[in-house]
């Protein structure tokens, strides 16, 4: 339990905390301390990948130890899991963290699955209603395809939202999904959702590029060094 308590500690929680509360230290710490807040090449820059590195070991290892068996009782102090968990999901938070928890990530993925299929306006079983609500359940856990899809309803779908689909892909970018990275950074370049910020637009750009991102590098080599920039943009938003 000594590494344990090292990671429960490096987030700044007791070790008795909830899987909600790690999740949310590690978003928090991740969003304060991130790399990409910092001058690229300082020593600042590599500081705060180190502490990153470390924040996601203890990440890694507190959700290893939330999906075994030996967490079961950690789920009694989650006094709000009624909060975290749709109904379908909240059937399964008395069984053993495994293959049918609700932190597992085969049954989120099998959830997200559903998800999709009711918020399908061509199927017959169509209902956005319960389809975001088994959504923003997996999606408070981290699964950033929930996340980007939420993005999605709540941009450009029947659900308008901007400041939702703001928070939402914001939530997705931190997770690392390149298509919110991008989506989120045209969000902050042209001011839809919250407030404009063009160091904002160009840091997400330049995470997503450091990603892997072709059209995001591409971007930030076309526009690097000038005052306004995507000044004339013909970027639109991703889709799923």
């Amino acid at each position: 339990m000594g590494e344990l308590d090292g990671y429960f500690r490096l987030l700044g929680l007791r070790s008795d905390a909830s899987w909600g509360q790690v999740s949310d230290a590690w978003r928090t710490l991740s969003k304060i301390n991130h790399p990409d807040t910092q001058e690229i090449g300082s020593a600042a820059q590599k500081e705060a990948e180190e502490l990153q590195k470390q924040l996601n070991l203890a990440y890694e290892g507190l959700k290893s130890y939330f999906n075994d068996g030996s967490a079961r009782a950690a789920l009694a102090s989650c006094k709000n899991v009624n909060d975290l968990f749709s109904a379908s999901v909240n059937v399964h938070a008395q069984e053993p963290y495994g293959r049918n928890s609700a932190f597992s990530a085969a049954y989120m993925d099998t959830e997200y699955q559903r998800a999709t299929a009711l918020a399908d306006s061509a199927s017959p079983n169509y209902d956005l209603l319960k389809a975001i609500s088994i959504l923003k359940s997996i999606a408070k856990l981290g699964h950033s395809n929930a996340q980007f899809r939420l993005g999605h309803i709540y941009f450009d779908g029947i659900v308008k939202d901007l400041s939702q689909a703001a928070y939402w892909w914001q939530r997705a970018a931190e997770s690392g999904n390149i298509n919110a990275q991008f989506n989120l950074a045209l969000l902050y370049e042209r001011g839809i959702g919250l407030t404009k910020d063009q160091s904002k637009a160009i840091l997400w750009f330049e995470r997503a590029a450091r990603s892997g991102d072709v059209e995001s590098a591409s971007i930030v080599n076309k526009n690097r060094g000038r005052a306004g920039f995507l000044k004339k943009s013909n970027y639109w938003f991703r889709g799923i």
